[in-house]
């Protein structure tokens, strides 16, 4: 028998705040347990941003970040994106790989944040929003983790629905620390031993026209059928580049200029980026890397 079977909302609260390991939190969090059992979609976001917003510090990041990247990245629920970026921040991740999924959030929930009631680990109950708690996450990175992505920022702030004031405060400030950071460091991104595929590709070199390549649906493309009878601008990054000032930075800029050149009337120049590291950065690596920078992945 569900032991949740008829249970009220109040009770499966209860029973969160009372689970104590991170294990037994995280099973919670798949869709088929029996905790969701014939409830509403509503309880059952609120119940998984409880949820999320409870997992503690020492989580093993590789199977939460499964669930809260999910959340950042699709979710305009406030709950569930409000208790993922706690879990985000209570995890504790390099600014690479968290800061382009905060920022989907914010685009994601801005038309329908509110304020709402968590419930953190170790019992504490606050009234927080989902805005708020995606600042605060955004805000735990250095500048020079931020900085890589001043252009998307820049971007929002032009492009974005009107904030309140201290959203639109905070937001100003994430953006000047960016462009700051941006603006004063450099340095080498190139300290990965890259895999052997790589390598290979040295050794057997290939002229360009002859050359294949494998987007990021998985589909083959000739170097030809790509890049012949129109200009193109080509862009060259790796998916585990730690230098938040070289790769990152380099897709976020290119994405920027593809959508200024698609926004002129006649223009017509092919985008492309390609990857140091093949035998790592997989089609289904590469394209969420490319959209979570603002490329728009198409033909050209």
């Amino acid at each position: 028998m569900n032991r949740y079977q008829n249970t009220s909302l109040a009770e499966a609260l209860d029973v969160i705040r009372n689970t104590s390991t991170a294990q037994e939190l995280l099973s919670m969090l798949d869709e088929r347990h029996r905790i969701f059992c014939d409830r509403g979609m509503n309880e059952v976001m609120l119940i998984r941003g409880h949820i999320l917003a409870s997992l503690p510090e020492k989580t093993p990041p590789a199977i939460a970040l499964v669930y809260i990247f999910e959340e950042l990245e699709n979710s305009k629920h406030p709950h569930p994106v409000a208790g993922a970026a706690i879990a985000l921040r209570n995890i504790k991740i390099p600014g690479w790989q968290g800061i382009p999924y905060l920022l989907k959030a914010v685009k994601n929930i801005q038309h329908h944040d509110d304020r709402i009631s968590l419930g953190l680990n170790g019992g504490q109950v606050i009234v927080t929003s989902a805005m708020s708690e995606l600042f605060a996450t955004l805000e735990q990175y250095s500048q020079n983790e931020i900085a890589p992505f001043y252009e998307h920022l820049r971007l929002f702030q032009a492009t974005a629905s009107p904030l309140n004031k201290e959203m639109s405060a905070r937001l100003e400030l994430l953006a000047a620390m960016a462009g700051q950071a941006k603006s004063t460091t450099d340095g080498d991104c190139c300290t990965i031993n890259f895999s052997g595929g790589y390598q290979e590709n040295k050794v057997n070199k290939v002229t360009p026209p002859q050359s294949i390549f494998e987007d990021q649906d998985g589909q083959s493309v000739r170097f030809l059928d790509f890049f012949g009878g129109q200009p193109a601008i080509v862009a060259f990054f790796y998916t585990r580049c730690e230098n938040p000032n070289k790769c990152a930075m380099t897709m976020t800029r290119l994405g920027f200029l593809q959508r200024q050149l698609r926004s002129r009337s006649g223009t017509c120049v092919r985008v492309a980026a390609i990857t140091y590291d093949p035998e790592y950065d997989r089609p289904h690596r590469l394209k969420l890397y490319a959209e979570l920078r603002g490329l728009e992945l198409g033909e050209d």
